[in-house]
């Protein structure tokens, strides 16, 4: 089976083509160009090289990460699966950053959130052991145990802090960034396991609510279409000053 992978959930694009019994993919791309949106399909084009796109299931990164950018390849995937009519699974970024080390021990996925918090996941052993979940760092210190590694931006943000709590050796692989090869192991695990989604029903890993729904659900903005918050008041008024104008209707 030949997988086309894409993950544009971080500051960088990651596309990969390959079989899914092949140790590497035949042909990867990594891009670093900050709009991510018109370069996909450029980034697309090249990977396949100008041949036709003969593959037999597609599988994306779902996030958490970039609330624009995980949509844009998710929505990029969708649409692909569903007009060849072929297979999508989706996968978290976690995933790709897994495949980066060896399984055994304990093993910490954080990726910086923003806001004072992390994206992070754990396994012990190979098995899930805690996550996902948004977190602070204090609570990090809470629920990671002696000897745990860390991988990802937010092990690269707070490498000091981890070094002097864990040891050196608990970030000595904090650097590592996933690239074409991580994605098609990710991607190939994902349709090994009949991962979550397909063209229909895939959805974004979404743990946290963006900023335009927290101000929404604050009063800040004012919108007829966005979704509430759940979990957080309905505002019953607009901040002065930002009221949005009523949308003029044109005369036929």
């Amino acid at each position: 089976m030949r997988i086309l992978a894409l993950d544009t959930s971080s500051e960088r694009v990651l596309l990969s083509l390959g079989t899914v019994d092949a140790a590497e993919p035949e042909a990867g791309l990594v891009s670093s160009e900050k709009s991510h949106g018109p370069g996909l399909l450029v980034h697309l084009q090249a990977l396949f090289d100008g041949r036709a796109p003969d593959v037999d299931a597609v599988a994306c990164g779902r996030g958490p990460g970039s609330f624009t950018g995980v949509r844009i390849a998710l929505s990029f995937a969708k649409t692909f699966a569903w007009a060849r009519r072929i297979p999508l699974v989706t996968f978290d970024v976690f995933d790709l950053h897994f495949t980066l080390q060896p399984s055994d021990g304990e093993l910490w996925v954080l990726e910086d959130a923003r806001r004072g918090e992390l994206y992070v996941a754990a396994r012990r052993d190979g098995a899930a052991a805690f996550g996902p979940a948004v977190i602070t760092l204090d609570e990090v210190w809470r629920h990671a145990s002696p000897g745990a590694r860390f991988l990802g931006s937010g092990a690269r943000l707070h490498e000091a802090a981890l070094a002097e709590r864990f040891g050196a050796a608990s970030v000595a692989a904090a650097g590592l960034l996933p690239d074409a090869a991580a994605l098609h192991r990710a991607a190939s695990r994902a349709v090994i396991a009949g991962g979550p989604g397909n063209a229909v029903t895939a959805e974004p890993l979404y743990l946290r609510a963006s900023d335009a729904e927290v101000n929404l659900a604050a009063g800040r903005i004012r919108s007829s279409w966005s979704r509430v918050v759940p979990g957080l008041p309905v505002p019953d008024r607009v901040v002065p000053g930002l009221e949005m104008p009523p949308i003029r209707k044109e005369e036929p």
